[in-house]
């Protein structure tokens, strides 16, 4: 082709090569700025949710690649004056080249359709981002594999058999890998995560909403809005808290205790077998069922109280309320407690509190009037 036009010699074979490249990036750019974009646009407008996987840039980018190396590799067997090992040469590398750009092109592919895959409801109890990962792995080694097998003229069976040999080194190098990939089929199937539950898992320091499980890490949105990574197949070897059941009731759960001072408790009479604390408990049943933020026909509420100790005695109040907000519900847990720590003094009773180091000053400073006090009484008493 190119002979017709520039004829033959060392500057006929620059100026094809010349042209073929100036051309592959011609396609490219036309390909990447114009034809795909367009195409994007178009699969866009349709109803048809599937087709917006093209709508993804990086899978537009590594199609424009692919494109621009293929013509590459087609038009180097035309550039006259090229010997038959630099023709072979040419092939070789444009095409290991075109094999890793169709490796790249896959990988974007997968993740495209994971993309539109999250958008539907099943996401959330079935993802599939972690399988599309291992998928990807076993496709950068078959890629690798190809590459080397192209660029050596060695059958590719000849590397995969070498794989059988390094078994047990990639078994290390991707014991992680492995031990999530177990971990998310063992999630997935037993239903154990999805994609907005709330979680809690103290290893971690998480509490929060999962916004992402892939093949390695799950990533979880703390409600102070950090984020914290935590191996995949590590929820399924140590133990997590979800919250997912009372969320789909639309409620939420309050459990607050106000430690109270053993010392102030007493018998409300002399005649009476009953307790200031008793009366207390009583109140705060009054009080929390008359609350309408509160579920009490559905969960359980209650006010108990829990194993004394140096700080006092624990009274817990354990409820449910349908406040999902988080300032509403912070506001709700405020009101609660505010409320039991005022009401105390109605009772006869004290909340538990360590004294602090001005008490403790003063507690001092009290003894040594005292002492002083008694010195000066004793010297005026001997006078």
């Amino acid at each position: 082709m190119f002979e017709g036009w520039l004829g033959d010699g060392l500057i006929a074979t620059t100026a094809s090569i010349a042209i073929v490249f100036v051309s592959g990036v011609a396609l490219f750019v036309i390909m990447h700025g114009f034809v795909l974009p367009r195409a994007a646009r178009l699969v866009q407008s349709t109803s048809f949710r599937w087709d917006d996987i093209l709508s993804d840039r990086r899978l537009r980018r590594w199609l424009a690649l692919l494109s621009a190396v293929v013509f590459i590799r087609l038009a180097g067997p035309s550039v006259p004056g090229l010997s038959e090992f630099w023709v072979e040469t040419w092939i070789r590398i444009s095409a290991g080249i075109a094999i890793v750009f169709s490796t790249f092109t896959l990988n974007a592919l997968m993740m495209a359709f994971n993309s539109v895959y999250e958008t539907l409801e099943i996401s959330r109890s079935r993802p599939i981002k972690g399988y599309l990962q291992v998928l990807q792995i076993v496709f950068y080694i078959l890629g690798d594999v190809w590459v080397l097998s192209v660029l050596t003229g060695q059958s590719i069976w000849y590397f995969l058999s070498g794989l059988g040999a390094a078994a047990a080194i990639l078994l290390l190098l991707y014991r992680e890998t492995i031990l999530s990939l177990a971990a998310s089929v063992q999630l997935a199937q037993n239903d154990m995560l999805r994609v907005g539950d709330w979680i809690e898992m103290e290893q971690f320091d998480a509490n929060g909403t999962v916004i992402d499980i892939a093949l390695t890490t799950v990533k979880v949105q703390n409600w102070d809005k950090t984020i914290t990574s935590i191996p995949t197949y590590r929820l399924t070897s140590e133990s997590f808290k979800n919250w997912r059941g009372v969320e789909e009731l639309g409620l939420r759960r309050i459990k607050r205790a106000v430690n109270i001072d053993i010392s102030s408790i007493h018998f409300v009479s002399v005649d009476e077998d009953r307790t200031n604390l008793d009366s207390l408990t009583d109140h705060l049943l009054t009080w929390l069922r008359a609350k309408p933020d509160l579920e009490t026909e559905k969960m359980p509420l209650t006010v108990r109280q829990l194993q004394p100790g140096h700080h006092g005695l624990p009274l817990e109040i354990y409820a449910f309320t349908r406040l999902t907000d988080w300032q509403a519900y912070e506001a709700l847990q405020s009101d609660i407690i505010s409320h039991t720590v005022a009401v105390l003094a109605r009772f006869g009773l004290r909340p538990f509190q360590e004294p602090t180091d001005s008490a403790i000053r003063s507690i001092g400073l009290e003894d040594e009037q005292s002492r002083s006090l008694s010195a000066s009484a004793a010297s005026a008493h001997l006078r």
